[in-house]
């Protein structure tokens, strides 16, 4: 009878302490949360506080009540924030808004009697809300809360993705290839250049590896780098260097940027294929195929006929119809 007793004495204690931490939910269905929210956002009525990207602040709360931060950041963008208890017993509960009324579900958390981590990843470049409250009314207490990046955009990451980013990742991939073929001492066929020219794109990241495989947009461009790359692995230190400042100037001179439906940078700047057309007015295989350090008898890259020639591989590479202001630019 005894054990009896304990046990049904020990499965109280149990279901007490477990009543005393419930299980933590990410998002809270509360109209004065709603509420408060939009007001902030009408006035700043509820005194939402400013926090960035990187930052601690301080506050207090207890019962029903609120604390609001609002902080800015870019679509991509990977965060976590964390809230601590740092005095009483507050268990603290946090929760965020994309705007007033969009209220976002982390893709994980993680919360204690004293403390809750989230982490989200942002879809939308603008303003977001922060809720810091009391879970389910339970203690007072003051708190310290973080913002931190930890991915994305806000830590060095690409804003792209898709295509877009794998074209991206295709033109900084070559750039890493141009300088890795000289300590081949031109013993580079089509195997190497190929495993080359995959290395590069694990450098950029994880995302970048399937840049050629995934995408039949940019299997043209894939070809042309790696065929290149057998040619240029046995050129002189100024072949290579004029080569890379050319794909350098071409993808600044973007006049479409990345994503365009039909004109991607790689194509468009190793061979001047844009999308289906390829009636640009120059691209960067044509250009250092002319220059004397490449073995070419055109130009040399210092003087007026190399100008107009990088020009028209840069600027000229972007435009498809008749196009003579190369001319102008280096006769200034």
């Amino acid at each position: 009878m005894r054990r009896t007793q304990l046990l049904i004495l020990s499965l109280f204690v149990l279901g007490a302490c477990a009543s005393e931490t419930p299980e933590f939910e990410p998002t809270v269905d509360d109209p004065a949360v709603d509420t408060a929210v939009a007001a902030a956002k009408a006035d700043g009525a509820f005194g939402a506080r400013d926090i960035s990207v990187g930052d601690t602040v301080t506050g207090e709360t207890s019962g029903d009540g609120l604390v609001l931060f609002t902080f800015d950041a870019e679509a991509l963008d990977q965060i976590q924030i964390e809230v601590t208890r740092t005095s009483g017993d507050l268990r603290p509960a946090a929760y965020l808004f994309e705007g007033v009324e969009n209220q976002l579900y982390p893709d994980d958390f993680d919360a204690s009697s004293d403390n809750v981590r989230l982490n989200y990843s942002l879809d939308v470049t603008g303003e977001y809300y922060i809720v810091v409250r009391a879970y389910r009314g339970e203690g007072a207490g003051e708190f310290s809360a973080t913002v931190s990046c930890v991915g994305g955009p806000c830590a060095g990451g690409s804003r792209l993705t898709g295509l877009a980013r794998a074209d991206q990742c295709l033109m900084r991939a070559s750039d890493c290839a141009l300088r890795e073929v000289p300590s081949y001492g031109g013993r580079v066929g089509e195997v190497t250049a190929a495993r080359i020219l995959d290395e590069c794109l694990a450098e950029e990241g994880s995302d970048c590896t399937d840049a050629c495989d995934a995408h039949p947009q940019l299997d043209r461009a894939c070809d042309v780098i790696k065929f290149e790359l057998t040619f240029l692995a046995d050129q002189s230190r100024g072949c290579l260097v004029g080569a890379s400042y050319c794909l350098d100037a071409c993808n600044e001179a973007s006049f479409y940027g990345y994503g365009e439906e039909d004109y991607f940078t790689s194509a468009t700047c190793w061979d001047g294929h844009q999308g289906d057309s390829s009636s640009a007015e120059g691209n960067c295989v044509d250009y250092y195929a002319g220059l004397v350090d490449c073995g070419g008898s055109d130009y040399e890259g210092d003087t007026y006929d190399g100008c107009v020639a990088l020009c028209e591989a840069t600027d000229g590479a972007w435009d498809e119809g008749p196009w003579d202001s190369c001319i102008d630019y280096c006769d200034a």
